[in-house]
């Protein structure tokens, strides 16, 4: 069967060698989650062996040794192989505070204790989504505390 496994690395490459004979072209490959299995380079050139994840497309055997349960001997015969693609990522803890968007005459305050005497007005200005005034702020390491009061 064809098929594309992405994020490999490569545990051995003595077996990366297009003028190795067949019996001499097996590397291990490693999805990083404790499975390994066999990667047999073909006979034409895929360029040196990635030092760092890759994605292999190939077509996945099991000529010999799967046991008599056929649940191992599994080896992917290489066809390409690709730099993994890894998307940069963030993941934002921002807090968001929404207010129904009819309370148009109301003011985000906020303030770092309960025990502070003053609010302090949210620059932010909200933008209405969904019906409801939205406000994204920026997190900070103090706590804060919100409030929305009624302006003239």
């Amino acid at each position: 069967m064809r098929v594309r496994i992405n994020g490999l690395t490569l545990v051995t490459t003595d077996g990366w060698n297009t003028n190795s004979g067949w019996s001499s072209r097996y590397c291990t490959a490693t999805d990083g989650e404790g499975r390994q299995f066999p990667l047999i380079h073909p006979l034409y050139d895929l360029g040196p062996a990635p030092t760092n994840r890759f994605d292999a497309t190939g077509i996945f055997l099991q000529e010999s040794g799967s046991g008599t349960d056929g649940t191992f001997g599994y080896e992917l015969f290489a066809q390409e192989i690709t730099p993994s693609a890894t998307a940069a990522l963030t993941i934002a803890m921002n807090p968001v505070i929404t207010w129904p968007g009819s309370l148009a005459n109301y003011q985000l305050q906020s303030r770092d204790s309960l025990t502070a005497t003053n609010w302090t007005p949210v620059t932010n200005v909200p933008v209405l989504v969904n019906g409801q005034n939205t406000v994204i702020l920026e997190p900070t390491a103090a706590q804060k505390f919100y409030r929305l009061q009624q302006v003239q």
